[in-house]
């Protein structure tokens, strides 16, 4: 049922020609000063910009709500739904099988911009995307959650095998941070 998350990725590559693609997931609405302030970002050098969403009440849904919405700073959030990457970065990653709307899907990607970046830098406090209400319902897809759980491990010895990794280190941590978050989650599922 859902998209293997590479296919996304190399449809947008092949879909244009610029220096930067800029990857959101579907529910992320993004400010009207997010193009903007994202040329000035990439101004900056950097391979690989990762924007954290800002969350705000699900309450707040007409269209006519809209200008409230932008004025609205809304709460932190810890996920990683918007990457600004440079096409020659986006070109190496590689994904597998992993399907997207599911758990490990965003952290499988961080780790393989991590992975190949030699200039990547975060903003979890701009207020340039955002998204209505904090629902996950990614957390009661276990199947697919399982699914990604072994799609990810490939992924680990695909990395680890590259010759064009920036730092084999970063993979590693990434690794041991992904076997971690499964165990969590297998502790407080009680299964896969």
């Amino acid at each position: 049922k859902l998209p293997l998350f590479q296919d996304i990725l190399s449809a947008a590559q092949k879909g244009c020609n610029s220096d930067y693609i800029i990857y959101t997931n579907t529910d992320i609405a993004l400010m009207p000063h997010f193009y903007l302030t994202a040329q000035s970002l990439i101004a900056q050098g950097h391979e690989v910009i990762n924007i954290f969403r800002r969350t705000l009440a699900k309450d707040t849904s007409s269209v006519e709500s809209i200008p409230i919405m932008y004025a609205d700073l809304g709460e932190d959030h810890p996920g990683t739904d918007c990457f600004i990457v440079k096409r020659n970065i986006l070109e190496k990653v590689d994904l597998g099988n992993i399907v997207i709307g599911a758990r490990f899907c965003a952290f499988a990607l961080r780790a393989n911009l991590f992975a190949l970046s030699r200039s990547i830098i975060e903003y979890p406090k701009l207020h340039m995307t955002f998204h209505l209400g904090d629902d996950r319902v990614w957390e009661e897809q276990d199947e697919y959650g399982a699914y990604n759980a072994e799609e990810v491990k490939k992924m680990f010895l695909r990395l680890e095998q590259k010759k064009d990794i920036y730092d084999p280190e970063i993979v590693a941590r990434f690794k041991g941070q992904f076997e971690n978050r499964v165990e969590n989650w297998i502790s407080s599922r009680g299964k896969v």
